[in-house]
């Protein structure tokens, strides 16, 4: 027991509040897109789709350290994986297309 301000004794629990009572941020807008993106790009129209999704896969990772509680990194990572290999991926077939 901890004896507050008003001189009542409460729990020593209620000093903190539980962690379920911190509001969820939620999933991030842009780490979604990133991924989305990417996978597109995996596929079609490669240097567009990629590019776009990894510019918004590195600004999804600067609200990250914004708001660490958010989530998505893992999606935001994985397009700045998959990003790079689909661009160099579309350019390779450009260039055998074009050859």
């Amino acid at each position: 027991m901890c004896r507050a301000v008003d001189g009542q004794d409460h729990p020593a629990s209620a000093a903190q509040p539980h962690p379920a009572a911190y509001p969820k941020q939620g999933m991030n807008g842009k780490a979604i897109a990133a991924f989305v993106l990417t996978l597109i790009g995996f596929f079609f129209l490669p240097i567009v789709f990629s590019s776009a999704g990894i510019i918004l896969a590195l600004l999804a990772r600067g609200e990250f350290r914004r708001h660490p509680a958010q989530e998505g990194k893992g999606l935001a990572t994985a397009a700045l994986v998959i990003g790079p290999l689909g661009f160099v991926f579309g350019l390779v077939v450009a260039l055998i297309v074009s050859a």
